[in-house]
């Protein structure tokens, strides 16, 4: 082969070479990449969410986290989601790749002379060839990673919905435990008092050893709820920490007027289940994502039916035989569907469409089994709320009753002190009950796709 043809090889060779960085694992890019978020830097990040669930929201942080800003802070903030978004740029890079025209095919080829006594000269060729199945398959093969990426974009889309709905529950349930902290405490004290006194009255045998004891239960009673309250407390403060990408122990301020989530939420009247259950195939985004997904795999199909076509090679050959003899002339080549045929890759691919057919419809069922249990869950802890905020009112009256005979020492200690215990248990009972109906009414955002117009009571038990 002659010095020409060598050189163009390698300078072909040199043109296709890829540069290369190496991303080392180590501790700085831990440090930068898990650092705590500073909310006061995220003000242009929350201008700029593409989330079509998450409106753009105008950050200020310097009056705490209200539920809105605790989403949208989850959703920039959060390592997992963060994690998740460079799927956005694997999908991008197979749609440019589906793009791209096949690259041609460069074949050169030497023949010595061995033994020869006739003087023969060395033959060589070389050849250029393009392969033109990839032309008939470029578009289904682009239009399948794009509905891909639409699928990822959908995907991310959905995770960055949840999340956001889970920092929006978590700010909204630790205002309500805050309060019911608060009210287990003022029991807890409440029964520490109750229990003073029937220990004085026994000493001075106005009560008996039953009375104490029964005492005592309670306000081991009293300390244990309250514990458990802290608890909780402690646990929904964590998981916002995690939610917002913030390590543990992190002190998250909250907005003073958050305890305005904490109230009864109620989804509007027009929010039925048959209303939610009609509207949420077109508004989930996990459904819309896996359409888009069974698009992709349509084209897939598509892709796969062309490529049973017989795959043909064109070029150009220039040959030197060995007696110096130079021929230029066109090469084709054609693949023989005898026994493979693509028959194969078109039977995974029609297996792979009904898969996600069948998957779409189950993922279907499913929904609207869980939109209907969660609205059959709210309404009845809507009437439960109900029939104990009346029974709170009545609680009320008969307590205040009770310490105005107090003041007039028409009633017997104890006794009153029993009314206000039994309102306590009420008010956190009712307290309970609105935290219910609030992650079921944040459950169902969630599960339908969107969120439902509440009505929010801000009146306190």
């Amino acid at each position: 082969m002659t010095p020409r043809p060598c050189l163009a090889l390698l300078l072909v060779g040199l043109a296709g070479c890829a540069g290369y960085s190496p991303a080392p694992l180590d501790d700085p890019f831990l440090q930068e990449t898990l650092a705590a978020p500073r909310f006061d830097a995220l003000r242009a990040d929350s201008l700029a969410l593409l989330n079509p669930r998450l409106a753009p929201l105008r950050f200020d942080p310097s009056d705490g986290l209200s539920p809105d800003e605790a989403a949208v802070a989850a959703v920039i903030a959060n390592p997992e989601l963060r994690a998740l978004r460079t799927a956005r740029g694997v999908g991008q890079a197979s749609v440019f790749a589906a793009g791209l025209l096949p690259d041609p095919q460069l074949a050169a080829s030497a023949d010595f002379p061995v033994h020869d006594r006739t003087g023969a000269l060395t033959a060589t060729g070389l050849g250029l060839s393009l392969d033109l199945n990839a032309f008939f398959t470029r578009r289904a093969e682009r239009a399948s990673a794009q509905a891909d990426l639409a699928q990822t974009e959908l995907d991310i889309a959905w995770q960055e919905w949840q999340v956001a709905q889970s920092a929006r529950l978590e700010v909204r349930r630790a205002a309500l435990l805050a309060e019911q902290v608060l009210v287990a405490r003022r029991v807890a004290e409440a029964q520490a008092e109750g229990f003073e006194r029937v220990q004085q009255a026994t000493e001075r045998r106005l009560a008996t050893r039953v009375e104490s004891a029964a005492r005592a239960d309670a306000l081991l009673a009293a300390r244990s709820a309250r514990r458990d309250l802290e608890g909780q407390l402690a646990e929904s403060r964590a998981s916002l920490n995690r939610l917002l990408g913030l390590p543990p122990g992190s002190a998250v301020t909250l907005q003073s007027d958050s305890t305005a989530f904490a109230g009864t939420v109620a989804p509007s009247p027009d929010a039925t289940g048959d209303s939610l259950l009609a509207q949420v195939q077109a508004r989930r985004l996990d459904l819309i994502a896996l359409r888009r997904g069974y698009a992709s795999q349509e084209e897939a199909l598509r892709a796969a039916v062309l490529r049973r076509f017989p795959r043909i090679n064109i070029g150009v050959n220039r040959l030197r035989n060995d007696a110096g003899l130079l021929t230029l002339g066109p090469a084709i080549s054609i693949d023989l569907p005898v026994f493979d045929g693509g028959r194969g890759e078109q039977a995974a691919a029609l297996a792979s469409r009904e898969q996600l057919r069948q998957e779409y419809a189950a993922r279907v069922f499913a929904l609207r089994a869980e939109v209907a249990a969660l609205v059959d869950a709210r309404d009845r802890t809507r009437a439960e709320l109900a029939d104990a905020e009346a029974s709170l009112h009545e609680l009320e009256a008969t307590a205040e009753a009770m310490a105005r005979a107090r003041e007039r020492n028409a009633a017997d200690v104890l006794a009153v002190d029993d009314a206000e215990s039994s309102l306590a248990g009420r008010r956190l009972e009712v307290l309970q009950l609105r935290r219910n109906l609030i992650e079921l009414a944040v459950a169902l955002e969630t599960a339908s796709g969107g969120v439902i117009p509440a009505r929010v009571s801000e009146e306190r038990p």
